[in-house]
């Protein structure tokens, strides 16, 4: 929602290419002007796009460029924010949900290599269960409580059993292992972090959060949202929003706060941490953006494409923005073909078989070409050769074809 964590590895070589010309920067002056409605042929439909992610609040890419313009992380911030003013939150705990855990077993240890005392999980009754120093646990859930167990041999052992929720602790901080790949942001299989761990059961399925203090949290996000070899001012602008967005997240009444991939914002613990990006959380340490006196929904994405997208709020209209060109973004101007089969499959079986055509029924009025894409129809024909359509909103197909956003057209002709 708030951040694409994905792109990171090729903002790297693009912010590469933008310093050293290596070609790989697309020109966005020589794109071509798309229309509503693209024919079907066989080897598919050609899209073109701009930007990359939702579009609303702040371009990362953006931030960028406008660092580069000689911008301070104030006036990013409230270019992008526009109405808000600077407060301050002073590093509240934030419980954030480890989305590789949903429904699973919470496996854990201590994150130093010569701990002082085990970790101790503490059940709802109070009851505590110390592990031997060193030793890695694990939290099962059982009939609505969790078993605490620890490694006997080639087997795990049953020690206690807690009523949630149950807080897991330890002197020297937490390691978390996910069983899996996390599948987002740095897609990794632990964490490693200062701070405890929480167990608790929401609708009858078992959860697991890391907490950790604001400014601890901010240390495992901000490399994995933005480049940390970007401008100072970037960084810092970065670090302003994702703590806004982290504040006004703790007042929306979830049994957590925030998760750790781009459904909120990536979180990686001490994996993203970085110097440069360290030192953007110290310089700016308690400061957030803020609107009637409380923290802002600060959404941000990696490109608008140019155009930033109205999100429901005075504080996030639509503008346009001048800053992308000069960062040159490389998601500025984009191309992908969708093929006949692809359309034919999104409207399932006894539906189209032979797409004809794909046409923008509705866009947003903003920007270029009309702005973003709202509603968007696919024409055809049933297998029993019946004329029919199906009609979709243009985030839906955009997530349905992978697509980096909802501001696109389709080549003429």
């Amino acid at each position: 929602m708030a951040g694409l964590g994905r792109w990171r590895r090729a903002a790297v070589l693009v912010a590469g290419a933008m310093l050293g010309g290596s070609g790989l920067v697309v020109d966005a002056s020589a794109e071509p002007l798309p229309v509503d409605s693209g024919q079907v042929g066989a080897g598919g439909v050609v899209i073109h796009g701009k930007g990359f992610g939702h579009g609303r609040g702040m371009s990362q890419f953006g931030a960028y460029g406008a660092a580069l313009a000689g911008r301070s992380s104030g006036q990013i911030l409230a270019f992008y924010y526009p109405g808000t003013r600077p407060g301050a939150l002073l590093n509240p705990p934030v419980r954030v949900r480890l989305t590789a855990l949903d429904g699973g077993i919470l496996l854990i240890g201590p994150s130093s290599a010569r701990p002082r005392i085990g970790i101790r999980a503490t059940g709802a009754d109070r009851r505590i269960v110390t592990l031997g120093v060193g030793a890695r646990g694990r939290l099962v859930p059982k009939a609505g409580g969790f078993a605490v167990q620890r490694p006997s041999g080639r087997v795990w052992a049953t020690v206690a059993r807690l009523a949630p929720p149950v807080s897991v602790s330890g002197p020297t901080g937490q390691r978390i292992w996910f069983g899996r790949r996390k599948g987002d942001c740095k897609n990794s299989f632990d964490v490693v972090y200062a701070g405890s761990a929480r167990a608790l059961y929401y609708h009858g399925r078992a959860y697991y959060q890391a907490v950790v203090r604001m400014e601890t949290y901010l240390r495992g996000v901000l490399s994995s949202e933005m480049p940390a070899g970007w401008p100072a001012q970037a960084l810092r602008a970065q670090a302003v929003a994702a703590r806004s967005y982290a504040g006004w997240a703790r007042n929306r009444g979830y049994f957590y706060d925030v998760r750790d991939d781009t459904g909120d914002q990536c979180w990686d613990g001490a994996a993203a941490e970085h110097p440069n990006t360290t030192a953007a959380i110290a310089a700016t340490r308690n400061l957030i953006s803020t609107h009637g006196g409380r923290p802002i929904l600060a959404q941000f994405s990696s490109s608008n494409g140019g155009q930033t997208a109205a999100g429901g709020a005075v504080y996030l209209p639509s503008r346009f923005d001048p800053f992308e060109a000069r960062a040159r973004s490389p998601y500025l101007a984009w191309r992908m073909t969708i093929t006949p089969q692809r359309l034919a499959a999104f409207d399932g079986a006894g539906g189209i078989t032979r797409p004809t055509s794909v046409m923008v029924v509705r866009r947003d009025g903003r920007g270029v070409w009309g702005g973003r894409v709202l509603a968007v129809r696919i024409v055809g024909r049933t297998a029993a050769g019946r004329s029919t359509y199906v009609t979709i909103s243009g985030t839906t197909f955009r997530r349905a074809f992978g697509m980096r956003s909802n501001y696109f057209g389709f080549t003429a002709g």
